[in-house]
């Protein structure tokens, strides 16, 4: 679409002259390659549900230079007609070409292989206890590394996630007011965020009462956290349920964008950091810890300067010194690529 505006014509019977608005023709020329520019893809490698690491070819884009615009619009005969087709006039190629991801998708499945060999060593170092860990890369790759993920653990202080979805995604719902007293003077919405970041225990538990355990359990088995239970003193949960949910809070997939953000916020200023955290200094964390006498687990969604990735080690026997010890070398272990 082409503005008269941008054209005003002297009086004659021959053709016009044309007189230009340069500032609102460059103007509209900034807008036109804006609106049509077609980024180049780079090549995808991907994996797939085999295990294997493949490649998806990457696209050319197109875009149009300015100059040679701004010449074929100064040229278009005056009409009424204000439709304007124009072949772009510049090629965008990918940044990584396809070869290049070729040879880089043995080196991902052997870095994934590094991984598993990784953590299986490391759960060697505590032969007397009993642990289970799952890393899931959330972009990138999806490299997945994991030892006993469907072990069942004592969630300790893990289920409170569990009644945050339930309580948030009712509030999204608009079947639980975020303002009503909760336990102790509190609002549901003030215990919401002291039970994840202080890991306080009076507010999810005047919110499992009020709302139902049984309800909660149903809720999460429902979202498909099956493998896991919330029940008032017997609580379990896997590194399977736990990954699940951190990879689907992080895509936006279990609440509205309102209450993920506010939820991952919580999580990563949580006050107990001397797990994952602890291990990846100068890293964004946002985590759940859940600690009860022998147990020490860390769920977590990892924002590494490599790649993000959901990580959650369940431990009975060894202490959040060896989970930080754990995470470190996961992200030390990590290649980054394009």
């Amino acid at each position: 679409m082409v503005p008269f505006s941008l054209f005003s014509f002297g009086q004659t019977n021959k053709t016009p002259d044309r007189i230009i608005d340069e500032q609102s023709l460059n103007l509209y020329i900034e807008k036109l390659i804006t609106e049509n520019t077609q980024p180049a893809k780079n090549p995808q490698i991907f994996r797939t549900e085999s295990g294997d690491f493949n490649v998806r070819p990457g696209e050319n884009g197109s875009t149009y230079e300015a100059e040679k615009l701004k010449n074929a619009l100064i040229k278009l005969p005056y009409s009424d007609d204000k439709e304007l087709t124009l072949a772009a006039t510049k090629e965008l190629v990918p940044s990584v070409t396809d070869q290049q991801a070729e040879e880089t998708a043995p080196k991902i499945k052997a870095n994934e292989q590094a991984l598993n060999k990784l953590i299986a060593d490391w759960r060697a170092e505590y032969p007397n206890a009993k642990t289970a860990v799952y890393f899931q890369e959330i972009n990138g790759f999806g490299r997945v590394a994991k030892a006993s993920e469907k072990t069942s653990f004592f969630a300790a202080s893990l289920y409170k996630l569990f009644v945050a979805h339930y309580v948030m995604n009712g509030i999204d719902k608009k079947t639980i007011n975020p303002t009503q007293p909760a336990v102790g003077g509190r609002s549901i919405e003030n215990c919401l965020r002291i039970m994840i970041v202080n890991s306080d225990n009076p507010c999810p538990e005047a919110m499992a009462n009020r709302f139902g355990w049984s309800t909660i359990n149903q809720f999460a088995a429902s979202n498909g956290f099956e493998d896991s239970n919330v029940e008032y003193g017997d609580n379990t949960v896997t590194a399977t349920d736990m990954v699940n949910f951190l990879v689907r809070l992080n895509a936006g997939e279990l609440l509205s964008q309102e209450q993920t953000d506010k939820l991952l916020s919580y999580m990563r200023v949580q006050v107990y950091r001397s797990a994952i955290p602890a291990g990846l200094p100068g890293v964004t964390v946002e985590d759940k810890v859940g600690f009860y006498i022998s147990t020490w687990h860390d769920a977590a969604i990892v924002r590494s300067k490599k790649t993000t990735y959901a990580l959650v080690v369940l431990t009975e026997g060894t202490g959040p010194g060896a989970i930080a010890d754990l995470a470190k070398k996961i992200d030390e272990v990590l290649i980054e690529t394009f």
